[in-house]
């Protein structure tokens, strides 16, 4: 901010040297031309309150579609969920996170219904942990159920020191228990990503923040059969075979293999080796144990090669 603080100054950037500075964030080179492109909109097009651009599938999948892509809202629209528009949505590069980013932060202030995120300057109004709230004002972040993960962990912070313990799936909330409270207060609370919800009832949120996952983590009054069962995996079969006969087929193991004979044991006193030396080889060398003889048996010489070449 110390070397771009405007926006004209950011569109004038060297890519170089901003791609420099924020090096250490990698894929550098690309953040610093979206940077720059989105300084040039900005003061192209600068978002203007009562003009709000279409938002496709934004936060919720159908948003948006009824608006042609270049068509505009030509009004101020409190509820931009239901107008499927944002006054942001023109300016390239931006998506869902800097959308919840700028409804969190920026929006109010930017439409001129209060002087900070939590309502601050507007007549009666003050957060639920207070006391005398005589306004019907709420602040745009209230209605804010963002997918990033620490959007997620600042809004549930939010939530939690005005009293709340809030879902970050489905945005309902219900009373913080004051074991959440005084760990909130000591800075020792934990965050973890939810795991489940109950599916029979879109009004309780999630029991603990931290617990088993499974059927167990499922919030009381749901029991694990109730809990969804996993899909079964189909296999491929061919062609021709057919239901019965895939159904009927079992692996069969191989048979067993017959056990051997053990070898009869041969007393010492009748055992008898062949010493002939004629025959007593590495190779052939009667086993221990045997009793039959070795008979000798005369080999004729093999007549040589060269001797048959020369005759």
């Amino acid at each position: 901010m110390e070397t771009y603080p405007t926006p004209a100054d950011l569109a004038a950037a060297d890519v170089s040297e901003l791609s420099e500075m924020i090096h250490s964030l990698g894929f550098q080179n690309q953040r610093a031309r979206k940077l720059i492109k989105i300084a040039e909109t900005w003061i192209e097009q600068p978002p203007q309150k009562g003009k709000l651009h279409r938002t496709m599938d934004y936060p919720n999948k159908g948003n948006g579609r009824h608006l042609k892509p270049k068509e505009t809202v030509d009004e101020d629209v409190e509820d931009c969920i239901e107008a499927g528009a944002l006054e942001i949505a023109h300016i390239y590069g931006l998506g869902p996170y800097a959308w919840d980013s700028w409804r969190i932060f920026c929006r109010d202030v930017f439409r001129g219904v209060a002087d900070g995120y939590n309502g601050e300057g507007v007549t009666g109004y003050k957060p639920a942990s207070q006391a005398g709230n005589e306004s019907d004002f709420e602040p745009e972040w209230k209605r804010v159920v963002p997918l990033d993960k620490e959007l997620r962990a600042c809004l549930r912070w939010m939530w939690l020191r005005e009293g709340w313990e809030w879902d970050p799936l489905t945005g309902n909330k219900k009373k913080a228990a004051p074991a959440l409270m005084r760990e909130a207060s000591d800075g020792v609370a934990t965050w973890n990503e939810p795991v489940a919800l109950n599916p029979h009832d879109d009004t309780t949120a999630k029991e603990e923040l931290e617990g088993p996952k499974g059927p167990e983590a499922l919030v009381p009054g749901v029991k694990a059969e109730d809990a969804a069962p996993a899909p079964k995996r189909r296999t491929r079969r061919g062609r021709n075979s057919s239901g019965a006969a895939a159904k009927s087929r079992a692996i069969t193991p191989p048979p067993a293999a017959p056990k051997e004979a053990a070898t009869p044991t041969v007393p010492a006193s009748a055992k008898r080796l062949n010493a002939d030396p004629e025959i007593m080889t590495s190779r052939l060398r009667p086993r221990a144990g045997r009793t039959d003889v070795i008979v000798s048996i005369p080999v004729p010489p093999t007549p040589s090669r060269r001797r048959t070449a020369r005759k």
